[in-house]
């Protein structure tokens, strides 16, 4: 309910909800593991996740992404996951990482970042292993995100045959 108040909606529009664009609602890392809680019980929830400009730092990220993984929400099928212009970093990259591992949204088309300037090299090589296995990602925005040469090199570093089968747009 406390998490509804701070989006502006009721439990039940929230609830029926196919995306969740919440942009600016001072969201905050105790926010961002009630949004995990509740992942399963968002059935319409097919499209989007877009949480920007909320400042949930590298805990919110780690309380967030176990919500994503087949385990937590086993029919969650997002397309976009935004979590642009935050204060996370490496810590909060791993923490996706380890969703992508356990099996997070494997039909995921686009994956933004950007803005996220604690990112930097550390946090691309967290996510570069995973991420290029997703066998849908069409597009990575990771536009400044103080990426340097070191973490630019990981995304491409030892490619395969099964990596990045889909990417089309890669804003660094």
């Amino acid at each position: 309910a406390a998490l509804c108040r701070k989006l502006n909606s009721t439990c039940a529009l929230v609830r029926e909800s196919e995306n969740c664009y919440w942009g600016a609602k001072k969201l905050n890392a105790d926010d961002m593991a009630t949004m995990a809680k509740i992942l399963c019980w968002l059935p319409n929830l097919k499209g989007d996740i877009i949480v920007f400009n909320n400042g949930i730092g590298d805990r919110g990220m780690q309380n967030l992404c176990p919500g994503m993984t087949p385990a937590m929400t086993p029919g969650l099928s997002l397309k976009r996951l935004s979590v642009a212009n935050h204060v996370f970093g490496p810590v909060g990259c791993e923490g996706l990482a380890a969703a992508f591992r356990g099996g997070a949204l494997p039909n995921l088309e686009l994956l933004t970042l950007g803005y996220n300037a604690n990112i930097g090299d550390g946090g691309v090589k967290a996510l570069a292993g995973t991420i290029r296995k997703l066998p849908l990602l069409r597009e990575i925005h990771l536009a400044r995100c103080e990426i340097g040469d070191e973490g630019a090199a990981s995304l491409v570093a030892d490619l395969g045959k099964d990596d990045f089968k889909a990417l089309r747009k890669l804003n660094l």
